[in-house]
This record gives structure tokens, sequence and C-alpha cells, in this order.
């Protein structure tokens, strides 16, 4: 003997859930934008390349720190994740990395950050050397609500800077590129 139930009852069945699963899906929704819209929008850190620093020189290559402003306008710290970036000087040479940002930005505050970068010492002029930077800087905010959607993967906090402009070799590789 065999069952079957009326082609209209399995279609209700399935309207119903289909309902009540978008019902669901549209309050999650609505909680999301109403959360976001009282208090738990962003606060964006901001960030630009200001200078670019020789710090080490030997023969082929020399370290320099690329220093990068940081603002937070916001009432709350903001933690800082990563600098992933790139430092370009006049002749082509460049260097491009990813560097672990290891602190937090005190709210109302300016302060400067020193991000390692290795160019070739050649590339660094007697007098002066043109560089541009640019990068991305990822950043958690620091409300509980935006905390969970960066860790579950879903917002992704980064910000974008750059910056140029020119820079002189320390005085011992200013010294080396004149006996050369």
């Amino acid at each position: 003997m065999e069952f079957r139930l009326p082609s209209s009852f399995a279609q209700r069945n399935f309207s119903a859930s289909t309902f009540v699963s978008a019902h669901a899906v549209s309050r999650v929704v609505g909680a999301t934008c109403l959360l976001l819209s009282t208090g738990c929008a962003l606060v964006r850190p901001e960030a630009r390349a200001i200078a670019v620093e020789v710090r080490k020189s030997a023969e082929n290559a020399s370290e320099v720190a690329l220093v990068v402003e940081l603002r937070n306008p916001g009432d709350d710290e903001i933690e800082l994740v990563q600098y992933d970036y790139t430092v370009t000087v006049a002749d082509g040479s460049s260097y491009g990395g990813r560097w672990a940002a290891l602190r937090a930005l005190p709210p109302g505050q300016t302060v400067t950050a020193e991000i390692p970068a290795l160019l070739p010492t050649s590339s660094l002029n007697r007098d002066a050397t043109t560089w541009r930077a640019s990068g991305t800087l990822t950043y958690r905010d620091p409300r509980s609500f935006a905390r969970i959607l960066y860790e579950a993967g879903i917002l992704k906090s980064e910000i974008s800077f750059a910056g140029s402009g020119t820079t002189k070799p320390e005085a011992p590789v200013a010294q080396a590129l004149a006996n050369d």
C-alpha cells in the first residue's frame, strides 16, 4: 500500500517554512542595522606616510624606517593589527612587506609608527632621495559587536595610507657614496 500526500499540502509546508526562514533572516538583518545605527558605528583611524628615514647602512643594503602618522578621532582606543605596505624610491627600487602593528591607538591622540624596509644603498643618493609609500592598515574596532563581526571574518576593518617626500641618507651612507 502506498501513501501519498496531496501536492497542495507539500506546497503549503514549503511556503510556510520559507516564510519563517525569510522572516527570521529579516529580523537578524534589522537588528544588525539597528545596532550599527545606534552607536555601534565603526571608528576609523586615520593614517598617512610622512617620512622615510635611513636607520642603518651596509655596503649593499640600507635599513630604512617608513614613518606613518596615525590619528584616532574616536573616544575608544583602537587595536592596530597589521601594516601591508610598499616603499619605492626614485630609481624604481622598492620594498614591500607586512608588519605586525602590535599596539593600541589611544582615543583622541596622534602618534607615529616606524615600519622597517630594506633598500639598496646605491638607491639612496648623496644629497636626497625622493620616495613614495602606500599601504593598508588593518585594525579592530573596540566595540564588542564590531569585534564579533571581525573575528567571524564578516567585517574587514582596514584603511589605506600613502605619502611621498624627500629623504637624506644618514651621514655614514653619504660618506660611503662620496667615496665611490
